[in-house]
Parts: C-alpha cells; structure tokens; sequence
C-alpha cells in the first residue's frame, strides 16, 4: 500500500473501523472500491506476493466525508454505523 493508503488505514485501525473485519472482507471491499474507481490497484511479482492500493482523485474526493464521519462517531470509531444501528432509535409515526 502507498504510504497515504497506509497512513488511512492505520487511522481507521486505531479508530477502531477495522477491528473486526477479516482479511478477506478487506480484500473484497478494497476490490469493490478499485471497481468504482476509488482506489488503484498494483500487483507486484515478488515472493511473498505485494499489492499496493492508491486513492485516485475521486478517492481523494471521499476525504472529507470521511473526516465528517470521523468527527461526528467522536473519533473514537464506536458509534454503530450499520442498518441496525443507524435509526434504531426511530419510531414509526
């Protein structure tokens, strides 16, 4: 990974993002992006294999909303952000 993809994923890490995410739903999600045009993907044949991922100006684009999302969890990544989560507080009226 480049050093800016890098540095985002040691944020989102520590913020506690990627806490339960296993490799292979990382690998999917990042390939998803890559399929949007968010990310760049580089493969490398070295043993072992090495993959980088760079954010593409429309990744960089994402930043912002990113940083919001950040700001507004707190910063410290517990705030639920899945559908179960988000409006289940809600009642129908």
């Amino acid at each position: 990974m480049t050093q800016r993809v890098m540095r985002s994923v040691v944020m989102l890490t520590r913020l506690g993002f990627l806490r339960r995410i296993s490799p292979k739903t990382l690998t999917d999600r990042l390939r998803q992006l890559e399929g949007r045009g968010v990310v760049t993907r580089t493969m490398y044949a070295e043993i072992p294999p090495r993959v980088e991922y760079d954010l593409t100006p429309k990744g960089q684009a994402l930043r912002p909303v990113i940083d919001a999302l950040a700001e507004w969890s707190g910063g410290s990544g517990t705030a639920e952000l899945t559908p179960r989560g988000v409006g289940a507080s809600l009642r129908r009226i």
